[in-house]
């Protein structure tokens, strides 16, 4: 039997759109170095705080960097989900190349700060297409009982990169400049768009005006201006402004009305809906996005706050805190590879999931015992059951996912989309959270020390440079060394209670199983996604084919 999926969401049945030989191939090269780029990028930016600041001399504006870039990140993914429908993946994902590169270009000249700042938003504005259309278009390049292997490799290359960040980053800021972390993305970006466009090449979807209309501008709109609003709080909150400012309760009550009137509009009112109810219907779906998020909020904890670690803790190089991060990172890539081995070998998706999600708490458990005088061995062990439990998650909850897809028109196409955007969601608050529990502990920590003048340095710096700690008396050193430590353990807590609350979920993952054999699924009607016809029967959507193949 043969097993074919069918609609690309373009007109054409998505078994004329898998890639064979040297096209599928360069087809994957060029998506898996676009994608490295991004993930680099989320986490580069975090060893070239100290010369940013001191070339623009502005401390107390260098997280947005970061914020900013995940904020216009996470607020795009499903955004650009649905584009891709009406406009085809190819043309939306090359929109979203342009948009990264000309960010990145922006980011490597800008000569102040508000402009570094705004060029990283327009970057994450293409980061966050990027991240949700590589995963879809290689779904759509590639075969379901391949698409583990393939799904791998991308959680292996955002791992490598993310971790790799911080080290690149290093070796820029001190051997060249920090400008050069931007630089970098033209040439490679450039050369995987040349990939991209000789390999992937699917029928030039029929542009009419129509097209324009099926656009939900009410539901992008606010849909952005909440998740925006929302993230924004979290990024000020506790930091630039008091948690009961009228600037941080605006932003969270705009920002939830907006939510709001998004949802009513969404599931009730409009005839395209950006996020379609039969897609989070489903159990199967629903259940691995929640899953994802909280992964996903646990991991970005790690990478960032465990180089963080390496730096101001133990005041390691960047270039030698991303060789200490390799006890995170090596174990991710093996645990990834045997999980996918697996899944391919088993069939069964579930079991391995609910694997990697024991291994998380555990390993968040261990990464809290971390402390100022931690060993060489300590700190490898202390890392790797961590690595596993996110290698093990990595790919394997996207494919759950997958597998729970409804049978419907661009069926897989949005739970990819909405899966991603999760993961996206997760990281983006996931590091704000996380920063916000480790500026407002070290604060708290440190208020007693800067508000009676015994350190003169304020804490924002303290927090951004350790060259700033560097700079005091010895005695004051180790105080302020021992209140970060104590800061960063609090961060770890959270990322322990992601841990947890993704196991929970991961126990109401779908039973699906990767198929055996292959059958051949044609969709005979496109759904029309308004509220009206929401109970369209999947039994009127969709058509079983059976077809005899070779043995």
């Amino acid at each position: 039997m043969a097993y074919h999926e069918a609609d690309a969401g373009d007109g054409t049945t998505r078994e004329e759109q898998f890639l064979k030989g040297q096209k599928l191939f360069l087809c994957i090269c060029s998506l898996m170095l676009i994608l490295f780029l991004v993930a680099l990028d989320q986490t580069i930016v975090s060893t070239t705080f100290t010369e940013v600041g001191k070339d623009f001399g502005s401390f107390d504006k260098i997280s947005w960097l970061i914020s900013g870039y995940m904020l216009a990140s996470a607020s795009v993914v499903t955004v650009y989900g649905k584009l891709s429908i009406v406009f085809g993946r190819k043309y939306s994902l090359l929109l979203a190349i342009f948009l990264f590169e000309l960010g990145s270009l922006l980011c490597a000249v800008s000569q102040n700060m508000t402009m570094l700042i705004v060029a990283r938003v327009i970057a994450g504005i293409g980061g966050g297409g990027i991240q949700s259309l590589t995963t879809v278009v290689a779904s759509e390049v590639v075969h379901m009982n391949r698409r583990p292997a393939v799904m791998s490799l991308f959680g292996i290359v955002f791992a490598i990169s993310s971790v790799l960040g911080p080290l690149v980053g290093g070796v820029f800021t001190t051997k060249v400049t920090w400008r050069w972390c931007y630089y970098i993305n033209l040439p490679i970006g450039g050369f995987a768009t040349a990939l991209l466009l000789y390999a992937f090449n699917p029928p030039r979807p029929k542009f009419t005006w129509s097209k324009i209309r099926e656009i939900d501008y009410i539901g992008i709109s606010s849909f952005m201006a909440g998740i925006v609003l929302i993230l924004l709080a979290m990024s000020i909150g506790g930091i630039n402004y008091p948690w009961n400012s009228a600037a941080v309760i605006c932003c969270f009550v705009l920002g939830g009305v907006s939510l709001v009137v998004f949802s009513i509009w969404n599931f009730r009112f409009s005839s395209n809906p950006l996020i379609p109810y039969f897609v989070i219907k489903v159990p199967g779906v629903f259940v691995c996005t929640l899953v994802y998020f909280f992964t996903f909020c646990n991991f970005m904890t790690l990478v960032i706050y465990g180089t963080l670690y390496f730096q101001t803790i133990l005041n390691r190089s960047a270039f030698q805190s991303g060789i200490d991060t390799l006890a995170l990172i090596i174990p991710l890539i093996v645990a990834t590879l045997i999980s996918t081995g697996l899944v391919q070998g088993s069939k069964q998706v579930k079991p391995v999931i609910i694997i990697g999600t024991i291994l998380g708490p555990i390993g968040g458990g261990l990464v809290t015992l971390l402390d100022v005088d931690s060993s060489l061995s300590e700190r490898i062990g202390l890392f790797i059951i961590s690595g596993v439990s996110l290698g093990i998650q990595m790919q394997t909850v996207l494919i759950s996912a997958q597998l729970a897809a409804p049978k419907q028109a661009s069926g897989l196409i949005l739970t990819t989309v909405v899966v991603n955007f999760s993961r996206s969601i997760g990281g983006a608050i996931g590091a704000n959270l996380a920063n916000t529990v480790y500026s407002v502990t070290f604060s708290k920590k440190i208020r007693p020390y800067t508000e009676s003048s015994i350190i003169r340095i304020p804490d924002s710096v303290l927090l951004n440079s350790p060259d700033a700690v560097l700079s005091l008396p010895e005695n004051l050193q180790e105080l302020v060394i021992e209140k970060l430590m104590e800061s960063l353990r609090a961060t770890f807590y959270f990322g322990l209670g992601c841990a947890s609350v993704a196991f929970i979920i991961s126990l109401f993952v779908s039973n699906d199983k990767l198929p055996k054999k292959e059958k051949k699924l044609e969709v005979t009607e496109t759904p029309d996604l308004s509220q009206d016809n929401k109970s369209l029967s999947l039994d009127k959507s969709i058509e079983f084919i059976n077809v005899h193949s070779k043995n």
